[in-house]
Order: C-alpha cells, then structure tokens, then sequence
C-alpha cells in the first residue's frame, strides 16, 4: 500500500538501508507519470527507479508535497514500471518477462515472447510466469489504498 506520509519526518527515522539499482547511461532517476482517470487531477506518480521508490505527489501553489509513497524491491520495480508506463492500455506478457528479467528492449521483448511460445508448447507456462505472478502479486498488495 502506498503509506500517508509526514513532511516532517525526517529520513534517518526511516533507517531504511537502500541499496541503490544501476541504471543505464542517460536514463533519468526518477520518472513521472500523470495517469489520467487513475490518480486526481494534480497529482502525479514520481518513480525513483535508482532507489526503489514511488510517491504520489501534488502541488500547493508553493512546493511539491509527497501525498503516499512506498517502497518496491527491484523485482517489484520491474514489474511497476511497464504496468504504469503502458497505462491506460494492458502490460503485455512478453513485456512484462522482458522487464522481469532484466530488460526492455526489442530484442529482449522478443526473446521473451519465444520463451513464452516455446513454454506454452511445452506444457511449461505456469513455470515461467510463476516468479513473474508472485512478483506482481506484491506489487498489487503494495498499491492498493
């Protein structure tokens, strides 16, 4: 669940040890997304692919304010990131195992999509999509409200 949060609240209260992903040359942090009919009109969903983190932020005329955040381990933040960033339209599976194994580009997606043929012909779909299910299962728990 995302959790209310306290301004006031200082990090080192939190004691949380972070150990930062590495992300690739050029690719921005933190990243945002407005997800239209989802969230209330001026707030906006802030990832922090480094860090590991989502908040839900607004504006009150003077500074951002951090309305929730929660905290995502870096399987969770794979399985995040092509769900908000393919919003309003549907994650596809290839996607999704693309990302969950560590990539996103077209080359990976289509790997991806030939292990999910090849498992389905095999009789091996649960195997392959369990971990990725589990995954999303704790994303999904993290932000209900």
């Amino acid at each position: 669940m995302l959790y209310a949060t306290d301004q006031n609240t200082e990090m080192s209260e939190k004691k949380r040890h972070v150990h930062p992903e590495h992300l690739p040359a050029g690719e921005a942090a933190i990243v945002h997304f407005s997800l239209e009919g989802l969230l209330p009109t001026g707030e906006l969903l802030a990832v922090n692919r480094q860090f590991g983190f989502a908040s839900i932020l607004t504006y009150d005329g003077h500074s951002p304010l951090v309305v929730a955040e929660q905290s995502f381990q870096p399987t969770e933040m794979r399985m995040l990131l092509p769900l908000v960033r393919s919003y309003p339209d549907y994650a596809p599976n290839e996607l999704l195992l693309a990302s969950f194994s560590g990539g996103t580009t077209e080359e990976e997606v289509h790997l991806a999509r030939q292990r999910l043929l090849c498992a389905r012909e095999r009789g091996e779909w649960d195997e392959i999509m369990r971990p990725m299910r589990n995954a999303l299962s704790r994303v999904r728990q993290k932000i209900i409200t």
